[in-house]
């Protein structure tokens, strides 16, 4: 102890990266600024302690202290969307983008309300969407 304070152990996680996606991020050839979105959303799941998928944030701010530049922030997260390695929730009015690494579980438990449609319903016209 120092000063009083049990010193915590700070515990290193991981974020499972298979072939397949190592594959799709080589073949996507990614610009820098979707890079370090990319790597941004895999520490914040890695900060939460690998329970958050699909409710990670990328606040504006905090990707340009990354030295993501802030005109090239919503292309960036296309550029994912496009490649298949995350899905975005875009959030309305003063809500933040939710972001989900797609190769790894998804959050279940919903408690903002809002949520990512399943496999299923994304493929449904959007007036069936609402009913499910």
């Amino acid at each position: 102890m120092k000063n009083g304070k049990a010193k915590i152990e700070s515990v290193e996680g991981f974020v499972k990266l298979p072939r397949h996606v190592v594959d799709q991020i080589i073949a996507a050839r990614l610009s820098l600024a979707a890079w370090r979105l990319l790597v941004f959303l895999i520490r914040e799941l890695l900060r939460h302690g690998g329970r958050d998928n699909g409710q990670l944030e990328a606040p504006y701010r905090q990707l340009v202290a990354l030295g993501v530049s802030s005109a090239l922030i919503d292309s960036a997260i296309r550029e994912l969307e496009g490649a298949g390695l995350v899905r975005c929730l875009r959030g309305r009015r003063r809500n933040p983008n939710l972001f989900e690494l797609t190769w790894l579980p998804r959050l279940e438990s919903h408690q903002s309300g809002r949520r990512f449609a399943t496999s299923s319903e994304a493929m449904l016209p959007p007036d069936m969407k609402a009913k499910h």
